[in-house]
């Protein structure tokens, strides 16, 4: 596994996302602990985008805009961990973050796109994870579920512009 640079969240950026999930979770009614994950892409030549929830697309479609950075909050999943497949680098190596807080994966200013992205939500047996990744030349993949989710691909050299993340 190659390093590369901690991935430096804006505080703008960390303050959006916290406001993104605070604003689903006071939308979401059940009567089982409601959970909501949050994320936002950093898109090459576009950088931060505004955060997106449960299921939403971060990044972008016919665009051929790689995504370079994901970050993401959890809430009343038990938080979440994390890791990047970056194009030359490989995977950078998991991290793990609870309910609230924030962290990015990935790289941004080196023109690197991210290939594959891993997340695992939770450690609530009311968590539950899927997702699904847009990658270049090849549209949508299909859905992914399970503990541990794959979106993306790993030994193709091709990069993800777009991605859905659900609890």
């Amino acid at each position: 596994m190659k390093t590369a640079p901690a991935v430096s969240l804006p505080d703008t950026v960390a303050s959006k996302l916290k406001d993104a999930v605070q604003k689903h979770q006071s939308t979401v009614r059940s009567t089982v602990a409601a959970s909501s994950v949050c994320y936002v892409a950093h898109v090459r030549n576009l950088g931060w985008q505004d955060p997106v929830c449960n299921g939403a697309v971060a990044g972008t479609i016919g665009q051929n805009a790689p995504i370079e950075a994901v970050a993401i909050q959890t809430a009343g999943t038990g938080g979440a961990c994390i890791n990047a497949h970056v194009q030359n680098l490989g995977w950078l190596g998991k991290v793990c973050i609870l309910d609230g807080e924030s962290r990015a994966v990935g790289t941004t200013g080196m023109a690197l796109s991210l290939e594959a992205f891993d997340v695992d939500l939770g450690h609530t047996r009311y968590a539950n994870t899927g997702g699904q990744a847009h990658v270049q030349n090849s549209g949508w993949l299909p859905a992914e579920y399970g503990d541990w989710v794959r979106l993306g691909t790993t030994g193709q050299n091709l990069a993800l512009e777009a991605i859905r993340i659900w609890a």
